[in-house]
């Protein structure tokens, strides 16, 4: 008598064997295409085949061989694209259930070779690494500071790049000290040519002249080297600008910031000129027209020396009254551009502008106080006077 166990045993050896014939039914319903890949040479490695209008596709192995399974049956178009080759197309292909179909490709490189080839090496100056191998190499105490870590930064000019460098102190934010020495003793080269002073009455060179979108890269020496200058004591300073770009390219960014402190906050000023956001004089604060260029020219006795030089106080503007205001926030802008105009064959013809812009507002508390002389009675100098 066959009991449960054996009726379930039946039935899942029946339910296996259909199962079985029906995925064999299935895999006789596809075709498989197979081939090879290769040039003229030798075989192909890592062309990829595909099948246009499916998802179904493979790559080559070191031997150019490919395989696609489980390809319905039809005609198909095959897509053979490889890195240095144009695409190749095989039309027609046909792929019959249970068989392979054979798709062999030639591929046919498109690189012409018409005499010499000649490569042109640039030497990039400006990225990180060449400012660490330019470091590496010196056999001097050196900073270099490139353009791609200048671009990092939200520095507007030269004297803020130079503020990041150890060692150095940047004076009136624009004026530069090195290793504690006055900028007097600082030799500063633009493109290996030594600048000449920006001062009338001493020996510097204001660095916020210089923006740094001008900047290729900065290189502070701080000791001496038989290929630097002779009068130096304190350090060198060489600043290299961009040269030719490599492509055309136009820029602009602006920027606001609020200051603790000072934003908002009002203060004191003296009559300002309409222009003076710019930088620019308006005549608000140019002498009267007659005033004595030089007080000693002026001739006469002493009683009218006296009276023209009243005269001469007296035609000055009554404008030393003072306003307030409120400070606004910081505002900044820079316009960088750079244009590349090919002359000839090999003549190239660059320029870089750079237009930077920055009005601000920094609140500064000056104390001044005088006093008497000492006081032993009361062991102190009494006060004259104090005003912030």
């Amino acid at each position: 008598m066959k009991t449960y166990a054996d009726f379930f045993r039946s039935a899942f050896t029946f339910f296996c064997a259909l199962s079985i014939s029906i995925k064999a039914f299935a895999q006789t319903e596809t075709g498989e295409i197979q081939g090879n890949v290769r040039d003229s040479v030798e075989a192909i490695f890592n062309a990829v085949i595909k099948i246009e209008g499916t998802n179904l596709g493979a790559v080559t192995d070191p031997e150019g061989n490919y395989v696609i399974k489980n390809v319905k049956p039809g005609t198909y178009k095959l897509i053979i694209s490889y890195i240095g080759y144009p695409n190749k197309e095989l039309n027609n292909v046909v792929v019959e259930p249970g068989k392979v179909t054979i798709a062999d490709v030639i591929m046919q490189s498109d690189v012409v070779t018409k005499g010499p080839v000649q490569i042109t090496v640039t030497k990039q100056s400006n990225t990180e690494e060449a400012a660490v191998k330019e470091v590496k190499e010196s056999k001097q105490v050196i900073n270099v500071i490139s353009a791609e870590q200048i671009s990092k930064s939200q520095d507007r000019d030269a004297a803020q790049v130079m503020a990041r460098v150890p060692g150095v102190t940047v004076i009136e934010n624009r004026f530069v000290m090195i290793r504690g020495l006055s900028e007097r003793y600082n030799v500063v080269m633009i493109n290996d040519i030594i600048s000449p002073s920006t001062e009338a009455e001493r020996r510097s060179f204001s660095f916020d002249l210089i923006p740094s979108a001008m900047i290729d890269r900065m290189a502070i020496y701080k000791s001496g080297g038989a290929e630097h200058p002779g009068d130096f004591a304190g350090g060198v300073i060489k600043i290299y600008t961009k040269n030719i770009p490599n492509k055309n390219y136009t820029a602009f960014a602006l920027s606001t910031g609020y200051r603790s402190g000072t934003t908002f906050r009002e203060f004191n000023k003296s009559v300002s000129g309409k222009t003076d956001f710019l930088g620019l004089e308006d005549g608000t604060r140019k002498l009267p027209d007659n005033f004595p260029k030089n007080l000693n020219d002026i001739q006469g006795t002493s009683a009218q020396v006296d009276e023209r030089v009243e005269a001469a106080g007296k035609s000055l503007p009554d404008n030393f009254k003072y306003t307030t205001s409120n400070a606004m926030p910081d505002l900044r802008f820079n316009f960088d551009m750079g244009r590349k105009i090919n002359v000839g064959e090999s003549g190239k013809i660059g320029n870089v502008t750079s237009i930077n812009y920055s009005n601000t507002y920094q609140y500064q508390l000056f104390k001044r106080a005088d006093y008497d002389d000492f006081d032993v009675n009361v062991q102190k100098s009494p006060l004259r006077l104090r005003f912030d």
